[in-house]
């Protein structure tokens, strides 16, 4: 997760391309609570957790997994998130991207279904009727498949390499390239980026993602100029993604 801006919990490494999630753009009516808090109980307990977590500074991220990490009784907390993560539909996407990622650095077991099916609603089940355009202007943004991706982001964290047809049905079958792509990532993310996996995955893939397949990843300390000499030269042999809005960074878990 990441803080006032996007707190990022990733590990480490990260993608040329994933879907952006929203941004947190959570005001609090009060101070934020502080870290550590107890495992959510109750809407209003999560409420205060989102918050917290929210304005989190990202040198902080290793805070916010310990916490995650020493929670007990995970199953119930598990079913609290679940309920507030079909509780749509949404009325603050950012809010909803934290959630996700709280979801997914638990990593409890009954999450997986809750994050299946999630990421195949609808777009008015998750996001409600499209605005209407004001004055006629037909320009605005929609952000459907945003928490779509996220889900299948973490739907993949927390399966690992278990349960591989569920991960891969995303891959291939879900209606939004953004959502395959993330999965895509997210798939060969969880095998370390291995080349006899990537060689496989590419067999599978729909032609409009190949170019999400082996995306070079940044890894800490690395220099901004070789992470983007490695993804233009993948871009300049696969192709590039669709366009849409970009995100530099990827993470698995709170973001």
């Amino acid at each position: 997760m990441k803080g006032p801006e996007e707190m990022d919990l990733g590990r480490g490494k990260t993608s040329a391309y994933a879907y952006p999630p929203a941004r947190q753009e959570i005001e609090p009516k009060t101070e934020s609570p502080t870290l550590p808090l107890p495992p959510p109980r109750d809407r209003e307990a999560l409420s205060a957790l989102i918050e917290a977590v929210a304005s989190t500074p990202n040198g902080r991220r290793d805070d916010v997994r310990r916490m995650i990490g020493e929670w007990g009784e995970r199953s119930a907390v598990a079913d609290v998130l679940h309920q507030e993560l079909h509780s749509l539909p949404t009325s603050d996407v950012g809010r909803h991207g934290l959630l996700l990622s709280i979801i997914g650095e638990l990593a409890e077991p009954s999450s997986v279904d809750a994050l299946e099916r999630f990421l195949w609603m609808s777009k008015q089940e998750i996001y409600g009727p499209s605005p209407e355009p004001a004055d006629g202007d037909g320009c605005g943004f929609e952000p459907v498949g945003i928490l779509e991706a996220r889900a299948a982001e973490m739907l993949a964290w927390v399966l690992k390499t278990d349960q591989e047809d569920r991960v891969m049905k995303i891959v291939l079958d879900h209606p939004l390239g953004a959502v395959r792509a993330a999965a895509i990532d997210a798939y060969l993310f969880n095998r370390d980026d291995d080349p006899d996996a990537a060689a496989e995955l590419a067999k599978r893939v729909r032609s409009a993602d190949a170019w999400a397949v082996g995306l070079p990843r940044r890894f800490d300390g690395m220099y901004a100029e070789d992470f983007e000499r490695l993804a233009a030269e993948h871009a300049a042999q696969h192709g590039h993604p669709p366009e849409m809005p970009h995100r530099n960074e990827r993470g698995h878990g709170v973001h």
